[in-house]
Order: structure tokens, then C-alpha cells, then sequence
């Protein structure tokens, strides 16, 4: 099973998974896309960002990193991530 969730760590659900993936960008494109999404400010952004943990601390924890900037370099890391899991 696949779970996804903004606050996996925080939550401390990453405890039940048998591994995890983290999927991070630059700290403003992370800003920018979420303003697009939710149709919200750059201050609720950086409200739900200090409430969550930071990259460092997600990544520590983490089996794989994606940083999530090209789109295609982003399918090719997921692809070899689903290879060494077995998932396809």
C-alpha cells in the first residue's frame, strides 16, 4: 500500500510504513505551488510549513528522496524507485 500524506512524520504514522519516500522541492517553488492550488497567501503557506518538519529532518528518516522539479527527471526517480520495491 502506497500512503500519502503532507504530515506523515508528524503524525507519526511513518512508524507503521516499511519505507518511505520523501518528495521535496526548493523552498519556493514549494510556496508557489501551493498558493496555485489552494488559492491561499504566502503567510498561511509559511504557517503550515513551520508546523511541519523540515527537509532535513524528513529526510533523515527517509529510505528515498525525490526533489520534484522537473517533471521528468521527477517519473525517472519514481520509475527506479518502483523498481528496487518490485512495484510496477
Amino acid at each position: 500500500m502506497i500512503y500519502e500524506t503532507a504530515i506523515l512524520f508528524e503524525s507519526g504514522s511513518y512508524k507503521d510504513c516499511d519505507k518511505i519516500i520523501t518528495v521535496t522541492a526548493p523552498l519556493e517553488t514549494r510556496i508557489e505551488r501551493v498558493i496555485q492550488r489552494d488559492k491561499t497567501t504566502r503567510q498561511d503557506v509559511f504557517k503550515r510549513i513551520n508546523m511541519q518538519w523540515t527537509d532535513e529532518q524528513r529526510q533523515a528518516k527517509s529510505d528515498f528522496v525525490i526533489e520534484n522539479i522537473n517533471p521528468e527527471i521527477t517519473k525517472s526517480e519514481v520509475n527506479k524507485i518502483l523498481k528496487i520495491l518490485k512495484i510496477q
